[in-house]
């Protein structure tokens, strides 16, 4: 019997290979990198997987790309993608997949795995279009319609293009909103300190608790690790779906 990790642990998992966002939001250095982890996944256990995971202080673990990471061809890892996202599936209670804005047989067995995937968009005319296209890939690659969430960030309630007006563009998905405060959101991703640490009253961190509720997660008023991060798909243990 393997000796597991806390079940009460959420793991980020970021699959952009060309750029090293994650320790910059987070304020650390990662330890290692995805294409390491991925060569080693045959012989992962829980202890081992852990380790390879850098741990913010929250209690969040997190893995992504390194900057000397490449892989020449994304689906000769793909079977390897699979295997790690089923050992972070049984190994933490969350796993939250950040995607780039591209699917490719790479990414494929986050959507056969993900129970739901986050669209985020702005209100703009551009981003709606990108939106309701990467939608349309989503369902066409099997992501039912009652998987999918659409998160309006920088939500500004006197914009032109309304929140009716996305819902119907973007097949009448229901949304969720994050309202504009770029000042605010700038200064805690500079910082590499979550909103909920560096801004606590701030409507942003506020509208980020009630989404992180409806995805099934715990308050950060009751639990420490929060994510301030907006994201785009998150899988849940024990709740691998395919459409």
């Amino acid at each position: 019997m393997l000796k597991t990790a806390s079940n009460k642990s959420t793991a980020l998992l970021s699959l952009d290979m060309q750029f090293d966002s994650l320790s910059q939001y987070f304020d650390t250095d990662l330890k290692h990198g995805l294409v390491e982890v991925l060569e080693a996944v045959d012989s992962l256990d829980a202890v081992s997987l852990d380790a390879y995971m850098t741990q913010h202080h929250s209690g969040l673990r997190m893995l992504a790309a390194q900057p000397e990471d490449v892989i020449q061809c994304h689906a000769d890892q793909a079977e390897r993608l699979g295997m790690l996202l089923d050992k972070m599936a049984e190994y933490y209670e969350h796993v939250i997949v950040d995607m780039p804005r591209r699917v490719d047989p790479y990414h494929l067995p986050v959507l056969e795995r993900a129970s739901r995937v986050v669209v985020v968009v702005q209100q703009t005319l551009g981003h709606i279009r990108d939106a309701a296209r990467m939608i349309q890939i989503f369902e066409n690659y099997g992501v039912g319609k009652s998987q999918l969430m659409v998160v309006a960030n920088r939500y500004n309630k006197d914009a032109t293009i309304t929140i009716d007006d996305m819902s119907r563009a973007l097949h009448d998905l229901d949304i969720e909103v994050i309202p504009s405060d770029f000042q605010t959101v700038a200064e805690s991703i500079d910082l590499g300190i979550p909103m909920h640490e560096h801004a606590r009253s701030s409507s942003v961190t506020k509208a980020l608790l009630q989404l992180e509720t409806k995805l099934g997660g715990n308050s950060a008023e009751t639990s420490k690790g929060f994510l301030q991060k907006a994201f785009t798909n998150i899988l849940r243990k024990g709740q691998w779906s395919r459409a």
